[in-house]
Parts: C-alpha cells; structure tokens; sequence
C-alpha cells in the first residue's frame, strides 16, 4: 500500500498535507467582447459544448463545464462596478480547479470596452491626483472629479480607494417607471465615465514620465477588459501551452461597412468630432493588433492558434447559414483542440494507487482541513479531550451544544491534534450525514471495518455483511486492537444518522472500551433523543460528557477581527460598537461568521445603523436571503436555492445551470423583452448568484462529481423553512430534479411558452413553443469509445430521491426500484449497502420485499455480482403473480439479467422475503424461562433454570443488550418490572427477590420455615402470584399453607393453614385480594388486612382462576368438566355464580388455561384441541377454533419417540383483534369474532412452548421447547405473509423428472422418503414414507407410478409400486431390491432383481404394465447371473440393454468376459448377446468396461472397452494413444459396429465422469477435454476448473459443473462461462432435464432448486421465458400467498397409506436456524413406518 494513502487511512497525515481529491472537472473560461463572436458562441452552445460534456463524462469521468459570461446577456452597465473583477474571479478559479484546458479567447477585431478601475491603492490613487493638480490644463481641470466618485475605504488592509455606485451620485441611474430619465441618466453616466478615464489615463502618463509609475502600472489605464483578462488567462498561466487556446477571426472587407449600424459590433468605432464622422477607434485597433501579432503568440505559441479569415454577409454580418461551412469548420477544430488538450491532461495524471476504501475516507479528512481553518480558541475544551484521548478512560466522550456553537470546528481540531497528543496512534474520521452513504450507520460500520482491516492486514473479504455479524466484528476488532497502539473514532452529528438498523439507539455504540481505545461523539442536544439515550442507556457518568457554550462578547470580537484579517479587512471603533450590541444577543461562533460576512462589505465611511446586525442565526440568514432575492430577483435566488437544499448532498455548476435552463419560471423572468438563438440559462446569471454566495458554501467530491453545498445545517433548516415550505412549489422543484436525473429532456424539446412582447418582435402567431434545453444526458452507465464502463452515481443517488418527494412513485418503481439495470449497476458502482439503504425512501409493500431479498443474497452477490438476476428473481418468485411491480422486476431480470448469468430460476429458492420473522436471538444455552421488561414491553429477560445468568434482549432491536446476574431458579417478575422473583427447583425451598435494573440480591424467603408441616413429609411449592406489592405461593405437605409476603420488605407477612391441598393461587389484578382453594372450597383473602373474605364451594377443585382489571368478575375452571364458574365479587366476597357449559363444544377435551382479554370483552378457553372464545358482556360463545386438520393427536419429531400435540399457548393479540395460539411448531392466528385462520407461522422443527406478546409492540416472541433460540415475529407481517418451499430431511442423491417437466422425485441419501415436486412451483406436493432407507427408485415416463426398492427388513416389502394419483402402494414384493428401469414412451417398468440376499443368486427380468389399480406382471424366462452396471431401454423403447457377465474371479476379483445383452420389448424379451470375442473381428476389444443408451439411435448403443494389447488391423479411426480405452456404436439389432475410435481415451480415464451429448458427436472426460466422436480426435479443453463437468446441456453446446454450493456453465463454442448461481447450500447432484434445458439442482440441507439455461448466442430469451410455467400464472391481485398441500389422507379401507404432516417439513420463514438447533434426544421408531396407525389416536411421521 502506498505509504501516502496508508497515512491517511491511519490519520497520520497532517492535514495541512492532505492530498486532493482526484481532478474531476474541466472548466474553460471562454473570453471575448460580448458582440463580435454571437453566432460562432452561439454554434458552440448548440453544437459543440454537448459532444464534450459527453465526450468527457463517458471518456473520463469528469464534468465539463464551459464558461462563457457574455453569452445570454444584453450589454448593459452594471451600478456597482464589480462586474470585471467577477470575470477574472471566474477566470482564476476555472485555472484553479481545470483538469485541463482553463481558457479559450475568441478574438475579433474589436478591441473591447475599457471600464474604470473599482478600486486604486492608495498610494496609486493619491499619486495620480497630485499629479493631475500640479499639471493644470485643459485636461486636468476637472480633477476634482475623481474625489467626488473615488472614497478612501480605511477598512481595506493596506487602504483603497473605491469607485461609488452610479446611482450614489446619479441618483435616477436606476429609475425603474420612467425610461426616458433612465436612458438621460445613463447618457449622464456614460459622459462622466469618459471623463473619468480621461483623467485616470492622463494622470498615469504623466505620473510615468514623472518616474512615480511603471509602464504596466501605466497601461492598466489604458488596459481593456478582453485584454486583462487575456493576460490572467494566458500570461499569468503556468503552463498556456497546456491550459490555454485561442481562435481568431478576420473578416476581411469589415474596415468597408464603418458607417453600418452593425459594424460597431465587430469593430471600435468612434465619432470623430472634428470631421463629424465615424471612424476606427485606431488606439483600440492598435491595443488589438498587438495582442494578436505580439503578445498572445510569444506568451502561448502558434500551435494553439487557429485562425479563420471571411466575408461581410448581409446585415448579419456572420451569417449562421451563408457562412455555414466557417461555422462548421470553427467548431470542428474547437472541438478537437478541447478534446486534445483535455486527452492530454487526463493521460499525464497519475493518480495514488489506492483501496476504494480511499475515496470514502478523503473527503472527511478534507472536512477537517476545512474546518480546522475556522477553529479559533476554545482552550479549556481541548485540554479535556487532550485528557480523555491520552489517558485510560474506557467510555465513549461525547460533544454536544446547540447548533452553531463550533462543535465541528473543535471536533476537527482535536483530530489534528491527536498525532501529536499521542504519536502513531490511527485516528479514523466519519462526519455522519455529509452524503447518503455517511448517513446510514451500517454503511458507516462497515467502511470503518474495512479501513480498520486493511490497516492491521486482514482480509476485508472477511468482513459480513449481516448487520449483527457486522457489529460483533466491529465490536471484536475494538476488543481486541493490539494493547501497544491506540485507536480513537471520531463520528461527529449523530443526530443526522437515518434511523435504519435503529441506529438512533445507539445499538452499534460500544458502552465500555479498552484504555487504548477510545471514541468521540458529537450531537445536537434536543434531535431524536440521541443525547438522553446516551446519558441514560449507554455512558451514565456525567464526566465523559462535554458541552461546547456560546463564545463571550470578547471572545466573539476576536474571533471576528480573525476572520476579517484572514480577508485582508478590519473596522472602525463606531462599527464595532453596534457588532459587539449584537455579539450580546448571540455569541455563537456561527453568528459571528455571518456577522463577519455583513462587516467586510462595510466601508470605513459607512455609518451602520443597530438594525443592520440582527440578533440569532436564522434572522441573520434571512437577511442574507433578502439580499440576494433584492439584487438578483426572487425568482432566481427561490428557485436556485431551493435545487441546492433539494439535493441533500449538493450540486455541480454543470448540474446547476443545467436545472435552471430547465426551469422555464427563471428562463421567462430573465428572457422577458428577447430571447437567445439557445434556450438556456446564461452562464453569467449562476456565476453572479454563486459568487455572492461562496462564503456560505463549500466544494467537495460526492459521487465522482465536485458539488457545492451549504457549509453549516443551519442554511440547509432555513432554505427549507423559507422555499421549500410550500407543497406545490416543493413538489414542481423535485420534479425538476427528476426530470433532469431521469434523463426526460435529454435531446428531447422542452415546451415552453414566449411571452408577448418577445412573440410579437419575433413575428410569432402563437405564444407556444419547444426547444432543447442541451442538457446533459443521465445513463446509467457511460460507455467510452473504448469499452470503459463508468457509473453514474449521481443519478443513482439523486433519481430516486427526487422521484420519491416528487411523489411520482410509479416513476420511482419503474426507474429504480424495480429496474433491473438500475439495481445492477448500482451495486457494481457503490455497493449493495447503497442499494439498501435507497430502499428507505418508499418503504411500500413491494420495494420492502425487493429490500428484504436483496439484503438475503448480499453475500452472495458480494462473490459475484452477476448472481443478482437469479438471486432476484429466486427469492421473489414467489410473489411473481400478485404484485405487479415485482412481475415487472422478474421480467427484467429473465431478459436483461442474461447478459450477467444465463440460468435463470424455474421456481422459487427457499428464502424468501416479506416473512414475519423479524429477529432471531440466541443463547449460548436452552432457555426456559422468559419475562418482558419496560413500560412499552421493550426488551425481553430469558433465562435456564439451572443458570444463575439473566439475558436480557431489546426487541426493537434484537439485540443482547446486558445480563443481569441473579440466582438459579425459575424466573418470574412483578407487573411493573421492578423486582425479578427465584423459585428454587432444586430443594423448592428457597424464593429470592433481585432488582431487575441492577440484579442485586433483595433478600429471600424460606415458605419452609413458616408452615409447621413435618420435615419428613413431602415438601413442594405450588402455584405462585405476584403483584407489584405481595407475592403469594403455595406450599404443600400433606396438606397446604397459603403463604403471603412483602415484595418490597422481602419477608412473609402471613401464613396460612388450608386445611387442604390447594391447586390454584390468583391475586386480583387490583393488588388487594387473593384467590386459592382448598380443595374444592375456593377462598379469598384480603391482602392489607390478612383476613380471610369468604369461602366458595364448587364441585370440583379447580385448575384455573384469572379475574377481570377491577376485581369485580373472576371465571374458574377445573379438569373434571368442561364447565367455567362465573363469579361476581365485591370487596374480595363472592355474592353471585353460575355456569358456562362448554361441554358440547369441548367434548373429549379438558380445559387448559383461562385469558381475559385486554379491554374486557372476551374470555379465551384454551383446551388441549379446542379453542373456544367467550363474549364476557353478552354472555355467549363468539367462535370456536379447533385441531387444524393437518395436526395429528401424536407425531414423532425427529430423533423423538411420540409426543402429543396439544394447544401448548393461547393469547390475545395486542388489539384483541386476533389470538394466537401455538401447537406444534406453528403459530395460528385466529379472528376473534369469526374463529377463522388467518395465517399459520411456522418455526423450525419442535414444539412451542413459550409464547409472549409485548402489550405496545406488534410483536410476537416464541420459544420451542429445548431450544437456544428465540424467535421474534411482526404481527403485521405476519397476517400477510406467505408459505416457502419444503425441504427435503437429508443430502439430495438423485432426481428423477418426468418426460415433460412437470414432476420431479428426489430421494436422500441414506433415507426412507421419496419427495415430490411440482416442477412449476417447486412446492413439496407429497412425501412418500417407507419403512427402511431406499437402495432404488424410478418412475414412469408421465410419472404415475413410482418404484421404490428399500433395504431388506420384512419379507416381501423390498419393492414397491406407488399409484400416484390414488396415493397408495398397489403392489410389494421381493425380499432383495435390485435396478428398475422404466420405458421412455409408455407407463412400464422393468425390474432386474435377485430373489435371495446372495452375491451369485441370478437376476430376474420383470416388466410391470399398468392398468388402473392392478399391475400386470410379465416375467422373462432368462436369467442373468451377475448385472455389472444399471441397465436400461433404449430409445423408442426396442431394446433392454444389460452389461452382465457369466463368471466372477474372485482371485482377480473381477468379471469373467462382459458382455451385453440385448432383451427385445416388442418380441417376447427375444436376447441377443454381444461379448468381445464377436467384435474382435472388426474392433481390437479387449474388455467390454461400460455401455451407455444412443440417445438418438432406437437400435445403437455405445460401448466403452478396453483395447487388446496385440497391434492389429482394424478398421475405424484412433485419437493417437498406443493402448487406452476405445468407443464404439454397436446396431444391436444387427450387431454391426457402426463406428469406432480405437484408443480414443488414455488408459487412466474415469469411466464414470465421461459425458455424451444427445446426438452423440461429443464426448467429455473428467478434465473437461472434449472429443469429437465422428472424427475420433481430441477438440478442445476447456478452461481447467478443477471440478469434473456433470452434465452436457443444449444437446451439447453447454457443459454444467457445480463446486461447492455453485452450479456454473460454460459454453462449448467458446469455453466460456456463460452462467454461475449459487444455490446457498453445497450440490449434492445435478440433472438436466429431457428439454436439455431445465437444470435441477439438489443440495446437501435437503433443498431443490431448478434453472432454465437460455444462451442469448443461441435463443431467443422471451419466447422461452413464455414457456416457464412459473412465468405462466396471469396476474391477480387477490392471490393467498399461503400455500396448502393435499397430503397422504387417512382411510380404513387404504391401511397402508403413509400419513405425513406438512408442516412437519416446511421451514416457513425461519430458514436462518437449522436443525440442528434443536436438541436430539433418543428417538423409538416402530417396526414399519408404512404402518400409520398405532393406536386409535395416533399417527407418526419420519421427519428425519
């Protein structure tokens, strides 16, 4: 790494040094006199300037910008005089910040006007004016003159003296209502201004001969404006050759038309007094000629000279079309000059090899530089961040103080000064907020790993991109930086952070540091509570907190004689008394500089008045803004400034003067009496406005562009306030802006309207009118002539913003959020991080799952960027037919994603965005135990009983927060949170009380001490009721105590004797009664005075009690009925009860739990199958909601013996809208008032046993049972989401597809299940169960039957025949599994299987026809004794084809003479037989070592041999090898060798990796060398990877591999890689299917994925896309994005049908856990799984 960009990246390069950002703009000053070059500029304007812009933004990446201040504008005399200096200004900053060329002079004949000097040195000024006086004559006599137009300004350090305003003395100079006294004070003017010069002009000459003035002191009295500013331009330049060009112009026969009213314009004319007549102006031609033969070659040369010679034309002098050819000639080498000069510039810079990290870090180490100018004092404050830096503090500092106060100043300051504070320490910058990127804190993280990895050389690669990963690596890399080096951070205005990834909790922020770490924060105190948060949540010691004030009066007074001192300015006493009056009302340092702003335009003569200083920031701004709107007009300065503060981040003077000459309002009000040949904004109207706005702004690099910006938030709140508060006029600007992004009016007419007057001149009918506003174009990429790809950042940054509060949203969608281009290019030019992060600006339905999906695949399309079409279009696929913009998006992505990848996804990928799950929390152990904490229920206390350790997690978040240590026990809290209470499990007899803010132990209470049961007697803790004042349990020997005690005190306030086993202990919700029982006796106790209320009888003893807020109506239930006691009670007394039967809508069921709901109106009534809701105030049932009927009584979890499956948890959503109920792994969410299914959550595999609903959140925390994760959901989500794909339970060994695609069947390795899937959905539509692993499966041609052979367990089940449709076996036999082999063209199947378990029992041949439910069974006579490989049919179905062999050595352990037999289908299995021996005669075959089908041939098979070792003839071709393996076609039907290629493979050669395409002309080894069957010569390789090619695909123009978890293709044409996916899981197998296009992917989690290969070099894209038929689903809103499956049904008469539970397999949305998660446990698996039932209410399912 360059030591240059490693010392910035390390903060160790002082900032005084810091390089520049890299050049990236070019900025040409174009000079001329305003008349003489009109139609040459204006050809420039409409022809030439547009090719360069885009010539240098697509060649080079840089903007450029030409500026021609006389182009637009109408001569006219300006009152202030300031127009001149303006120009050289601009001349001297385009030469400042010009890439390349900086100034081009277009050179006439006319010499140009010569203006007076606006200011003259003092010492200059009072030498010429004493000269005058002392030489009196006719020309001197007026002298006084200049003293009553020249002031002395003692301000201006050293003195000047300064030319007045016009108007200050002709006082009707800009008379508005009267033209007449306008144009007789102008004539005024323009006589006193000759008089002026005249005596300026005589005093320098006589000042000169004097010997007090120099020649060129002299001259710049004579000087013309064209002149001065050719010599800044050229002869002041550095390098003029490089920078500068000059194009002049004769025209030839202009001295004949001197008396022409237009020749003035071409020439200096003047009127001759004495002869009474124009003539040549001969000293300005004099001036010029000079200039044109002396001075401007010797100072730049003749090679950047151009020079054109032509004739008067008419009246137009320069005719734009009889001088067409001149024109077209000028702007052709006009062009050519730029480009050369700008190629030659652009190649001689050499930029610092650097990271992209680089770019992202220079800028705000350049902020530094910039603000470190302006820091001014503040000693105190930087002695204690001096101390905090160097000393052993372990807590972040943090600056904070109102806006204005200077805290970025001395932020920046204090990071210059840490090289010295401590040396070689790494000092990293962020100012948060200053583009899009620095406002997003996981951008911010993740920039500040990557600089902090690269630093300390680790792999930035390593770095996740999960936001959680994220953070525990940058959590890690501060933990653990080297003991011996120091790190400070410094993230300055926290309060501009978004709020994604709840940044503004500060969750990212670590609470506590290492010594040599530390970190410095800055905030506004009020925004977002960001700085409560910090005082409260995250650094709770005052110290560490440090508040910039306002500066004192006098400290506010230096400050500003700083900054006027820095101008080269200073004021008067009686001006600095009315400054100090104002520095009283306001002292921030941000006021003191507008303050300075308003004083350096003061003259020393100028009396200022109290009411020119206000009194706060914003009055002071709103000066500034009245000032401009007074001199440049209220529409230019509304309309600019609001384009500035729109952008967010700034703009370009390109982008600026291209958003004005958009802007027709401005365009009208500046063309009201003529208009332009080129309707755009005149450069010098920007120019003028952007000048008296500098001091405001500041220049940086956003985006590969230099913009300017407002340099304090300050100007960006009062912009907003002033011009951007009115919603029409905001939405008209952004629109603008849009427009111009979005490229709308590139090389398009704008319409526009003239107005009257303007029409009227130009002999128009009509007002209405369009013109190209030459704007440059905004793609979104530019494209070099030589290929180079460069990105339009700026549009991807500013498109959508302006889009979105434009409110044109289905723009925004159409452009960008479901732009395929847009989101690809987009990524490759930023980062996916980028992309994200835009998504905040529309969080809609439909962007928030594009969102979603691209945060899933960010790293896979981090590895490989060309992935995005196919991850996309996977993992939202799924949504394809209900939401019409994704619809959109995927149609992109099938078309324009395949010049990136040429698979596309058949069906959706099982991650799928849009899911309910919101957060996953882990535990280093399994939990048990959970409890919510806070007023609004925000984080979430888990805990293990054993475990003496509290989690606690914030929900908003999902983050860990803290642990609070404790005690061992279960774990329950009081209703405010306040105290956590400890049940002992262990002895059951201790309960202890912790604070739960700080875990300190409160004390412990002993029930066992306080009741006077024998000790010998069985002792255990009952039920347990908290409120936040009493805590009540029961304790049981043989009988029960109630025990009452103080929560606060810690200590049993009474005990009482029940005289009974009691089984329920409730206190009211009102703290001041408890309910228990003895028995079946219910009683109530009064907990302030301890007596006992009343006693209940009931019928039974009850299970449950729960009462409504007040106390005043209780429901109890018990286990013997289905029957609910309403009580009504006052005072704790019981005065009514009667009865709720239930009985008929539970029967068979047993009550489990009560709910009241929250505002009072339901009872909820969980049973073990049923749910039940009550009406509590109309007193009858509502709904009813019982066992979904996928859910059996009993399953068998994986690994587990038979568990029941019961309603574990019933709750009522926040709202009482819904209740959520848990059974199984599924979470049900019920309408309350119908007891419909709204939706069904899934978790991973297991049964929840914990569900909790925070009472402000629309949340949902689950747990299951054993597990170490919980699960948080989003209760919105939730009700709207959809189902995924299943997956498999083992690795994926093989896929079968049916002939026409629709239908694939996957087994597992080593498992007894068959899967099914619908190929157009992906969706797992049956499972089929067996009772031991498989050995064998195939299916028929259309898929209706199935044939499974199994490992041997029970006698005449090994194999199987499945009736698909009717779901059921029709057919077992065998005891040995053995090969199937279906037909290609019709429903058969053919079996070679042994009869015995013995190596050397035969094989017998079976073909299985079907007819309906009954097989046919047709058996041949002959038997094979061994089959050496998997035989099969040939095509059209002639032949069955088996390598067998009669004989084993088992000394060689091999085959004696392989031979293939060959069974006819269509005669009787008639066999023929083909051994070497009968080839020998025409083919040198040693061993017969395989045979494969001829994929295209019914007759011909291909066989692979071994060569004999004897030279022999033979007929046919060979590849070159003395011995190796030979290919052969042999006719089986009449045994003829078709072909042969002798030695056509080396002997070493893997049989099994060899490939044949399906016309049989290639063949491919396992390193990828092709052959090419019909001349039987090696081809080609293609490009070596490593891995072995799978398949061949589009009949052999495509090869598949797969390594790892990527499945790649490349082209056999070429070799090259047409296509890489990653299918998120390592590839177990890949098939290709019979189209030879759609490709089946199956993965080691069980998962299968399929891809369409569509190689644009061959196919035509949109017609195959049509034939996908997920792409074939019509469009419909109203699609359920739940899925529901027909699984195996339960009927008496089928006993043998397997039963399976879907949601058994489906994963849902909780893809991130697998299942390994889960804890095992001993699993008891019955004899056969084929058997469903094991008892009346049983049923069982092998998941894994």
């Amino acid at each position: 790494m360059d030591e240059r960009v490693r010392a910035v990246l390390a903060g160790q390069m002082p900032v005084e040094k810091l390089p520049e950002s890299p050049p990236r703009v070019v900025r040409i000053y174009v000079s001329c006199t305003p008349t003489d070059m009109i139609q040459e500029r204006n050809a420039l304007m409409q022809q030439v300037y547009p090719k360069l812009r885009e010539y240098c933004k697509e060649k080079h990446g840089i903007e450029l910008q030409m500026v021609d201040l006389r182009w637009g504008v109408l001569p006219g005399i300006r009152d202030d005089h300031n127009q001149a200096e303006l120009f050289l200004q601009e001349l001297e900053r385009c030469q400042r910040v010009s890439a390349g060329p900086s100034f081009v002079a277009l050179i006439g004949q006319r010499y140009g006007d010569r203006p007076l000097p606006a200011t003259i040195p003092e010492h200059e000024y009072e030498v010429l004016r004493n000269s005058l006086r002392r030489n009196r004559s006719r020309e001197t006599r007026d002298a006084g003159m200049l003293d009553h137009w020249y002031f002395k300004d003692t301000n201006a350090i050293p003195p000047v003296y300064v030319l007045q305003p016009i108007s200050s003395v002709i006082s009707d100079f800009n008379e508005m209502n009267d033209p007449e006294v306008r144009k007789a004070a102008q004539e005024q003017w323009l006589h006193t201004e000759n008089s002026l010069r005249k005596l300026l002009q005589k005093g320098a000459e006589l000042c000169h001969k004097e010997g007090s003035m120099d020649g060129y002191s002299k001259h710049k009295y004579f000087m013309g404006e064209f002149e001065n500013e050719l010599r800044h331009g050229i002869e002041n330049a550095p390098r003029p050759r490089d920078t500068a060009f000059v194009f002049m112009r004769e025209i030839e026969d202009l001295k004949n038309y001197v008396t022409h009213k237009n020749t003035p314009k071409f020439m200096d004319i003047r009127w001759n007094w004495k002869e009474e007549k124009l003539e040549i102006d001969s000293d300005s031609q004099r001036f010029l000629y000079d200039l044109k033969n002396g001075k401007v070659p010797a100072w730049m040369g003749k090679q950047n000279i151009d020079k054109f010679s032509i004739l008067w034309r008419f009246e137009k002098v320069v005719h734009p079309d009889l001088h067409k050819a001149y024109i077209n000639d000028f702007c052709d080498k006009f062009h050519d000059t730029v480009i050369r000069l700008v190629d030659k510039a652009a190649f001689s810079y050499t930029p610092i090899p650097a990271p992209p990290i680089f770019d992202t870090v220079l800028p705000h180490w350049l902020i530094t530089q910039r603000k470190c100018r302006d820091f001014f004092g503040r000693e105190e404050i930087m002695d204690r961040i001096y101390a905090y830096v160097t000393g052993h503090s372990k807590q972040p500092l943090v600056l904070h103080g109102q806006s204005g106060c200077g805290k970025t100043c001395v932020f920046a300051k204090a990071q210059e000064e840490v090289p010295q504070w401590v040396p070689d320490c790494t000092t990293i910058v962020r100012y948060l907020g200053i583009n899009a990127e620095s406002a997003d804190i996981r951008q911010v993280i993740y920039g500040v790993c990557h600089q902090l990895a690269l630093l300390e050389g680790e792999d930035e690669h390593h770095i996740p991109t999960d936001y959680k990963a994220l953070l525990k690596y940058f959590f890690d890399l501060l933990e653990h930086y080297p003991e011996d080096r120091h790190l400070v951070l410094f993230f300055d205005s926290l309060e501009t952070l978004n709020p994604e990834h709840n940044a503004h909790y500060l969750v990212w922020l670590p609470e506590k540091l290492n010594p040599n770490v530390k970190i410095v924060l800055s905030t506004l105190p009020e925004k977002h509570d960001i700085l409560d948060r910090l005082r409260t949540e995250v650094i709770k010691n005052p110290n560490y907190f440090i508040e910039v004030p306002p500066l004192s009066v006098d400290n506010c007074v230096l400050l500003m004689e700083y900054y006027l001192q820095r101008v080269g300015r200073q004021i008067s006493d009686d001006q600095l008394r009315v400054v100090r009056r104002a520095f009283e009302c306001c002292s921030l340092p941000l006021f003191v500089r507008l303050t300075v702003e308003e004083v350096t335009r003061w003259r020393s003569y100028t009396k200022p008045a109290l009411k020119m200083i206000v009194n706060t920031i914003q009055q002071a701004i709103g000066v500034i803004f009245d000032q401009l709107e007074a001199i440049h007009g209220k529409t230019l300065v509304s309309h600019s400034l609001t384009y500035l503060t729109a952008s967010a981040t700034g703009l370009s003077d390109g982008e600026m003067e291209d958003l004005l000459s958009l802007d027709d309002m401005i365009l009208d009000e500046i063309y009201r009496t003529w208009h332009p040949q080129v309707r755009r904004i005149p450069p010098l109207v920007w120019v003028r406005l952007r000048a008296d706005l500098e001091p405001f702004l500041f220049q940086r690099e956003v985006d590969g562009v230099v913009v300017s910006f407002w340099n304090h938030r300050e100007f960006v709140e009062a912009a907003k306030q002033r011009y951007l508060a009115d919603e029409e006029m905001c939405k008209r600007i952004y629109s603008e802006m849009a427009n111009y992004f979005s490229c709308s009016w590139h090389g398009r007419p704008k319409p526009f309207n003239f107005s009257p007057a303007v029409a009227k001149s130009m002999g128009l009918s009509s007002t209405a009118s369009s013109a190209d506003r030459l704007v440059l174009s905004q793609p979104l990429t530019f494209v070099g002539s030589d290929g180079t790809t460069r990105y339009n950042k700026r549009k991807y940054d500013q498109m959508p913003r302006t889009l979105y509060l434009s409110g044109r949203l289905n723009e925004l969608n159409k452009m960008a959020f479901f732009n395929y281009l847009w989101l690809y290019n987009k990524s490759k030019a930023l980062s996916i991080q980028h992309i994200i992060a835009t998504f905040a600006l529309n969080p809609g339905t439909e962007s928030n799952l594009v969102k979603g999906a691209l945060q899933a695949c960010q790293p896979v399309i981090l590895k490989n960027m060309n992935n995005m079409a196919a991850e996309l279009t996977g993992r939202l696929l799924t949504y394809y037919a209900s939401h019409p913009n994704i619809r959109h998006l995927i149609q992109q992505c099938d078309v324009e994603g395949l010049q990136h990848s040429a698979l596309v996804p058949a069906f959706p990928y099982h991650q799928v965005p849009g899911g309910p799950l919101q957060h996953t929390l882990e535990s280093p152990t399994p939990l048990q135990f959970f409890q919510l904490l806070g007023s609004d229920s925000r984080y979430l206390l888990a805990k293990e009983r054993s475990s003496q350790n509290i989690l606690v997690f914030d929900l908003a978040t999902g983050e860990w927060k803290y642990d609070i240590q404790a005690s061992a026990g279960d774990m329950h809290l009081t209703p405010d949170g306040s105290m956590i209470v400890l049940l002992d499990h262990v002895t059951e007899m201790s309960v202890k009380i912790h604070r739960s803010d700080t875990g300190k132990y409160v004390g412990q209470l002993i029930p066992l001490n306080h009741t006077t049961g024998e000790t010998s007697e069985k002792y255990k803790l009952g039920r347990m009721s908290l409120s936040n004042e009493f805590l009540c349990i029961i304790a049981t020997f043989e009988k029960s105590y109630l025990c009452i005690a103080s929560v606060n005190e810690c200590k049993f306030i009474e005990v009482v004797n029940l005289n009974g086993k009691a089984s329920v202990c409730t206190i009211t919700p009102d703290s001041r009664f408890v309910f228990t029982n003895s028995a079946e006796t219910l009683m109530s106790y009064d907990l302030f005075t301890l007596e006992h209320v009343c006693s209940l009888p009931l019928e039974h003893r009850p299970n449950h009690v729960v009462f409504t807020r007040e106390g005043h109506r209780g429901f109890v239930s018990n286990l013997e009925e289905n029957v609910i006691t309403v009580l009504h009670a006052k005072e704790g007394y019981v005065d009514l009860t009667y009865k709720i039967s239930l009985t008929e809508l539970l029967k068979g069921d047993q009550i489990s739990d009560l709910v009241v709901s929250h505002n009072e109106k339901y009872l909820l009534v969980r049973g073990n199958s049923n749910l039940v809701i009550y009406g509590v105030k109309n007193e009858k049932v509502l709904s009813c909601f019982g066992r979904p009927s996928d859910t059996p009584v009993q399953f068998k979890l994986p690994q587990r013996s038979l568990t029941d499956l019961n309603f574990t948890q019933a709750k009522f959503s926040q709202d009482d809208q819904y209740v959520l109920a848990t059974i199984f792994r599924n979470i049900y969410i019920i309408d309350v008032l119908s007891g419909n299914l709204v939706t069904k959550l899934q978790s991973p595999m297991g049964i929840i046993t914990s569900l909790l609903l925070p009472d402000k959140r629309k949340q949902i925390v689950t747990h299951i049972e054993n597990s170490d994760v919980i699960h948080v959901w989003n209760l919105d989500d939730a009700i709207k989401h959809v189902d995924t794909l299943d997956r498999l339970t083992g690795r994926i060994q093989e896929v079968l597809v049916t002939k026409d695609n629709t239908v694939s069947f996957v087994r597992c390795h080593n498992s007894d299940e068959v899967g099914v899937i619908d190929m157009s959905t992906g969706q797992l539509c049956d499972l089929l169960t067996h009772e031991s692993p498989l050995t064998g499966l195939s299916i028929t041609t259309d898929g209706r039957y199935a044939f499974v052979s199994v490992q041997p367990k029970r006698p005449g089940i090994t194999n199987k025949i499945w009736h698909m449709e009717e779901r059921k076996i029709i057919h077992e036999f065998g005891e040995v599994g053995g090969y199937s082999v279906p037909l290609h063209n019709v429903s058969t199947i053919i079996s070679v299987c042994q009869k015995e378990i013995d190596f050397k029992a035969p094989y017998y041949i079976s073909l299985f026809k079907f007819e309906e439910d009954r097989v046919v069974e047709v058996q041949c006579d002959l038997t094979l004794n061994f089959v050496l490989s998997k035989p099969f049919v040939t095509k059209e179905d002639r032949y069955l084809i088996v390598l067998t062999a009669d004989e084993y050595n088992e000394y060689k352990a091999e085959y004696n003479s392989p031979a293939i037999c060959a069974f006819s289908l269509e005669n009787d299995f008639a066999v023929a037989s083909y051994s070497p021996a009968d080839l020998r005669s025409c083919v040198n075959v040693k061993r017969m070592l395989d045979v494969r089908p001829h994929e295209s041939n019914p007759y011909a098979v291909i066989v692979l041999y071994s060569c004999a070792a004897e030279e022999d003839e033979y007929s046919g071709v060979s590849s070159g090898y003395t011995s190796g393996i030979g290919f052969l076609i042999l006719d089986v039907c009449s045994g003829a060798v078709i072909h042969v290629c002798d030695t056509f493979f080396p002997p070493d050669v893997d049989l099994s990796r060899i490939l044949i395409n399906q016309d049989v002309t290639l063949c491919m080894d396992a390193q990828s060398h092709i052959y090419d069957i019909t001349t039987g010569f090696w081809k080609c390789q293609l490009v070596p990877t490593g891995t072995c090619p799978q398949r061949f695909a589009l009949n052999g123009k495509a090869v598949i591999y797969y390594e790892d978890q990527e499945v790649y293709v490349i082209r056999v044409e070429d070799g090259k890689e047409i296509a890489r996916c990653d299918v998120h899981m390592p590839i177990t197998c890949v098939e290709v299917c019979h189209d030879q296009r759609t490709i089946v992917v199956g993965c080691s989690d069980g998962a299968v994925s399929a891809y369409v290969l569509i190689d644009e070099r061959y196919d035509n894209a949109k017609e195959i896309v049509k034939t996908i038929p997920s792409r074939q689903l019509p469009l419909s809103t109203d699609i359920d994005g739940r899925t529901s499956r027909s699984w195996d049904k339960v009927e008496s008469s089928a006993p043998q049908t397997p039963i399976r539970l879907p949601s058994a397999l489906s994963l849902g949305q909780s893809e991130k856990e697998m299942l390994r998660k889960i804890k095992p446990v001993d699993r008891i698996r019955p004899q056969s799984d084929t058997l469903i039932y094991l008892n009346a209410r049983s049923k069982t399912c092998s998941v894994m």
